[in-house]
């Protein structure tokens, strides 16, 4: 621990990094699930208590509009820009924020109502998707939400407790579902794939990099690289990252979560003389790991031979 210690240390003193941590009177928690980097630059933080804005010097605190006769006594997931609006998943249901007037309320639809939304991604036509115990629902042009295409393909087993989605460079939409693995519907097509085999079966959270690779993070299988993301039925060629007791160079554990990166290209104004954060800067989280991860398809494919 001592050596992995001072190797983060040296790690970040080499690249100039300061952390400078927000004050507690400027968050209503420390308990935070999400964070989400808006096409203005804002930084979007999302609690336990409440949905915080932060534009690099200060906080703003979102809670329910004063005629809104609902609490919001709902734990908050996680939050996504789509229409120019934000929406946000929550335990009981979907909230949104009206950026023009700043009130924050629920999305009332009788599909997603009361749902444990814990996935939601905009697809390239600037669809909403959200999933969670419920399933998966799209929203169409009316705004009104539906029960997504493939359903019918999965009738005898509908596809519920999803835990995460996100949609690639070709448009596809990739989802994992608790205890089902890992799904990936061609849109182009309306055709849906399954990686539900083996180390695919514990799928949880994906990440698409920058060269098209998805990377994988399993509930106790570790992480996944698939670099052939077009294999029809399963994977044909992967990577699996896992722990071992034996290598002090593996990652810490096999339960593995991934951050997004968010997008480089952007939309809309500025956030404002005012802010820290400009249009187009994004922040990299990246992969979380206490191993030096290849990123590469050059260095993977160095691995897999």
């Amino acid at each position: 621990m001592v050596g992995f210690v001072s190797l983060v240390l040296s790690a970040v003193l080499s690249a100039g990094l300061v952390f400078q941590p927000l004050r507690m009177e400027q968050i209503p928690t420390d308990e935070i699930s999400s964070l989400y980097q808006d096409s203005e630059g804002y930084i979007w933080i999302v609690s336990y208590s409440g949905l915080v804005r932060y534009d690099g010097y200060q906080t703003l605190l979102y809670t329910l509009s004063p005629d809104n006769d609902e609490s919001l006594e709902s734990s908050l997931h996680s939050v996504i820009e789509a229409d120019g609006d934000l929406y946000v998943a929550t335990e009981h249901g979907l909230l949104r924020l009206d950026r023009k007037t700043g009130q924050l309320g629920w999305v009332h639809d009788p599909l997603i109502s009361g749902m444990n939304v814990s996935a939601m991604a905009v697809d390239g036509k600037g669809r909403l998707w959200v999933g969670g115990d419920k399933g998966i629902f799209v929203r169409n042009g009316e705004g009104q939400f539906t029960a997504s295409v493939f359903s019918s393909i999965t009738r005898d087993r509908p596809i519920t407790d999803v835990v995460h989605m996100t949609v690639d460079h070709a448009g596809d939409l990739w989802f994992t579902s608790w205890g089902r693995g890992l799904f990936r519907f061609d849109m182009d097509r309306s055709k849906l794939f399954s990686y539900r085999e083996g180390d695919f079966s514990s799928s949880y959270i994906i990440h698409e990099d920058s060269e098209g690779g998805m990377w994988i993070g399993t509930w106790g299988r570790g992480l996944l690289f698939m670099a052939d993301m077009t294999a029809p039925d399963s994977p044909s060629s992967y990577v699996r990252f896992a722990h071992s007791d034996r290598d002090p160079a593996s990652i810490l554990d096999d339960i593995f979560t991934i951050s997004v990166k968010m997008p480089e290209e952007t939309s809309g104004s500025e956030a404002g003389a005012d802010s820290a954060f400009s249009k187009g800067q994004k922040t990299d989280l990246g992969i979380h790991s206490s191993t030096s991860i290849p990123r590469k398809a050059t260095e993977i494919s160095r691995i897999m031979k």
